[in-house]
């Protein structure tokens, strides 16, 4: 067991993914004693807890969030440092992520909830998206 941040982890094998994995107690629905033993193979066994999904690599880019009360929820699902609440409500956030790509489409997902602060460069990369985005439709209203 493992406590990070405000959470509770176990660490266990999973045998869907077949590997090790963290399972958030809080998350857990149902568990079931087996008719066997239980045998994850010896290097999970020896292996010690792999937290680094909560460590930041300081080799990848970090990006400033705003984040709105209505999708707090992601601080749950995302490893995501709270910087700070804002007097309004909202939360400023840190997230490390290794692609532009998938945090701008990350961030798309979230509508006007989540704001890139910054870089300048994943804002600008999100604006673009949007924008572009936004012209289909405008063209397809246009043409329907």
């Amino acid at each position: 067991m493992l406590l990070i941040g405000d959470h509770s982890y176990l660490e266990a094998w999973s045998r869907e993914a077949e590997g090790v994995r963290l399972f958030r107690f809080d998350r857990i629905v149902e568990a079931r004693v087996l008719d066997e033993p239980s045998a994850p193979p010896e290097p999970a066994v020896q292996s010690p807890p792999d937290t680094s999904l909560f460590d930041a690599d300081p080799a990848l880019p970090s990006a400033t969030l705003r984040v709105a009360p209505s999708a707090s929820w992601m601080f749950e699902y995302y490893p995501m440092r709270l910087l700070r609440e804002l007097p309004d409500g909202h939360f400023e956030a840190a997230m490390t992520y290794a692609s532009e790509d998938w945090m701008s489409r990350l961030v798309l997902g979230f509508g006007s909830a989540v704001q890139v602060l910054a870089p300048d460069s994943l804002a600008q990369r999100v604006r673009n998206a949007a924008a572009a985005a936004l012209d289909v439709y405008q063209a397809a209203a246009r043409s329907g």
